[in-house]
């Protein structure tokens, strides 16, 4: 074999492990079907929730708008409860933390066999039907399911 020849089967090797290093890195980070359903539960709730710069829940990190509930992360609250976090991951990670418990029976607040309905009247507490219809209409539209649906095949 010639010195080129040894190169190029250097060089292909060396691509070949790159590759199989990326491969195991990709792999390594891809989410689950229940971790994606979370996530967009939880982009949905964000939007909902009037997450956009400058907004009350955009300054306090917190994009579910959740109630100071001893969260990792927290910082604080302001009158009304609502939680303040020191960063943006910490509410982010809450937020989905919330999700996750509700729909596996963990939340002290949520059972999984509630509708998608009620659980979103139960976490907004706002009470004209009109603004939980806006609301519910954002979420369902995102996760392409009803609201009657129960929160637990959400993720199923």
């Amino acid at each position: 074999m010639d010195r080129n020849t040894k190169i190029i089967i250097a060089l292909l090797y060396e691509k070949l492990m790159l590759f199989q290093k990326l491969r195991a890195y990709y792999m390594a980070k891809q989410k689950t079907h229940f971790e994606r359903r979370i996530e967009i539960w939880a982009e949905a709730i964000k939007l909902s929730e009037g997450f956009f710069l400058g907004s009350k829940s955009w300054r306090s990190f917190n994009p579910g708008n959740l109630k100071n509930a001893g969260q990792p992360g927290v910082i604080g609250a302001d009158a009304t409860g609502i939680a303040k976090f020191e960063t943006y991951e910490a509410g982010w990670t809450a937020l989905l933390r919330q999700l996750e418990i509700s729909v596996t029976g963990k939340s002290k607040a949520y059972t999984p066999d509630m509708t998608l309905k009620d659980f979103t009247k139960k976490y907004t507490d706002l009470k004209d039907g009109k603004e939980i219809d806006n609301y519910l209409a954002n979420i369902t539209k995102r996760l392409k399911v009803s609201s009657a649906i129960k929160i637990k095949e959400i993720v199923a």
